[in-house]
């Protein structure tokens, strides 16, 4: 009897052991995903001020211009929103590891955050076409894009009131309850893991689309910006009284838009 309860009990410390692990491993994974990203952005940014010259200076070529943009901003994606996404990430571990599919697997980690950064992908794609669109109406200053006086008086207010919008308050409670959504939204299996990313990735975009564009305000490769923006973000989805906190900054970003624009 004895021998039995002590190999259950072996079996229940392998199995804790293994739960552990798999959870280091994804946090860590995560964590190296988003250093690697500010890595490169820290990189680029070295090369910055020395490259944006020489691409104003040539003939406006749309397709090198974008890929250029595109690149930027889905680094600056995977730095900025990846950590704030981390403790989604890890529920979705701890529950697929109960949960198998047809052929006895449980849903992929990685397609969850595949899918997450594909939304993430498609935003980039969105707000490089919007920098080559303001920059080809001369509304930003340089290939950074760094935005004109009156754009940037303009998003801060936009970015602001939208802190107050019906989507904004919906799109935040998903992400601040990542229980709830998976509760709401689980799938089962692999296709199930990368819906679900999708998914998340898109109330994870709603939240926040809006604090991503104040990059215009100061520069694509302004780090103290995207710093302070990614730590933001977390603050927003993590710490208690998170809606509270948004509402404040719509009101801080409103009068500082308002301020921008008494000073053109």
């Amino acid at each position: 009897m004895f021998h039995i309860m002590h190999l259950r009990a072996s079996g229940i410390s392998r199995s804790a052991l293994a739960f552990k692990k798999s959870r280091t491993i994804v946090a860590m994974g995560g964590i190296a995903l988003s250093v690697l990203a500010w890595g490169y952005l820290i990189m680029l940014g070295g090369h910055g001020a020395a490259a944006a010259p020489a691409i104003d200076a040539r003939p406006f070529h749309p397709s090198a211009a974008f890929l250029f943009a595109f690149l930027m901003w889905s680094v600056m994606m995977v730095a900025m929103m990846l950590p704030s996404a981390i403790p989604t990430v890890l529920l979705f571990e701890t529950i697929a590891r109960k949960q198998v599919d047809d052929s006895g697997r449980p849903p992929s980690t990685v397609l969850f955050i595949a899918g997450y950064l594909i939304i993430w992908t498609v935003y980039s794609g969105f707000a490089a076409i919007g920098q080559l669109w303001l920059q080809h109406a001369g509304l930003i200053a340089t290939a950074m894009a760094k935005s004109a006086p009156t754009v940037s008086a303009i998003i801060p207010i936009v970015a602001g009131l939208f802190q107050f919008t019906p989507l904004k308050s919906t799109c935040l409670k998903h992400c601040q309850s990542p229980m709830g959504f998976f509760m709401l939204h689980w799938r089962k299996g692999q296709k199930g893991a990368l819906l679900m990313g999708l998914r998340s990735g898109m109330y994870c975009v709603g939240c926040c689309w809006a604090l991503m564009v104040l990059m215009f305000v100061a520069g694509g490769m302004n780090m103290l910006w995207m710093a302070g923006l990614a730590l933001f973000v977390l603050i927003e989805k993590l710490a208690p009284g998170g809606r509270r906190f948004s509402r404040l900054s719509g009101l801080l970003m409103i009068a500082w838009g308002i301020w921008i624009g008494t000073r053109i």
